[in-house]
C-alpha cells in the first residue's frame, strides 16, 4: 500500500451529467480522491433511476455509477438556480456534462460563461454533427459493439 495522496486528492468536480459514461468518468474520479458532486434536476430526468434492475429504493446502474459522489438536487433552469449553479462553479476545478448540444445555452448557462471561471469543461455531447439529427440521443452501447443506441424524443 503506498503512502502517497490520492492522485486527485485537491480537484473538484461538479457532474451535471447522465446515463452512465460521463457519470462513470466522473466516478472514476472519485475513486481517485476527487472531491465531485453530482447536480440532478428536481424532476428525476436522469434515466439511469428507471434502468433495470431496480429495487422499490435503488436503481443499481444509478448507484454504481454514482458512488463516491455529494449529490444535490438543483433546477439550474431557473434563475435562482443557475444564479446557485454559477457560484458553485466558482469553488470548481472540472464541470462534466453531456446533454444535447444547446441545452446548457437554452438554461443561460453556456460553455462561455463557464469559461469565465477558472474551471475545465468536458463535455460528452451525445450528439453533435448537424441540427437535423439533435432529435436524437446517442449512447453507446454498453456490450462494447460499435452501433448506437438512437431514441427519438418526445
Amino acid at each position: 500500500m503506498s503512502n502517497r495522496p490520492p492522485l486527485l486528492q485537491d480537484i473538484r468536480i461538479l457532474d451535471l451529467s447522465t446515463v452512465i459514461a460521463a457519470p462513470f468518468a466522473a466516478t472514476l474520479c472519485a475513486d481517485l480522491g476527487a472531491s465531485v458532486t453530482k447536480i440532478e434536476l428536481p424532476d428525476g430526468s436522469d434515466a439511469l433511476r428507471g434502468l433495470a434492475p431496480t429495487t422499490p429504493e435503488h436503481a443499481l446502474y444509478w448507484k454504481t455509477v454514482n458512488r463516491g459522489k455529494a449529490g444535490i438536487t438543483l433546477d439550474v433552469r431557473t434563475p435562482s438556480g443557475k444564479d446557485l449553479f454559477l457560484r458553485i462553479l466558482k469553488n470548481t476545478d472540472v464541470l462534466v456534462e453531456n446533454f444535447r448540444t444547446g441545452t446548457l445555452d437554452r438554461w443561460g448557462c453556456n460553455l462561455a460563461c463557464v469559461f469565465q471561471t477558472k474551471l475545465d469543461a468536458e463535455s460528452t455531447a451525445n450528439w453533435t454533427a448537424s441540427p437535423e439529427q439533435t432529435e436524437h440521443l446517442v449512447h453507446g452501447k454498453l456490450d462494447g459493439q460499435s452501433k448506437a443506441n438512437r431514441t427519438p424524443l418526445s
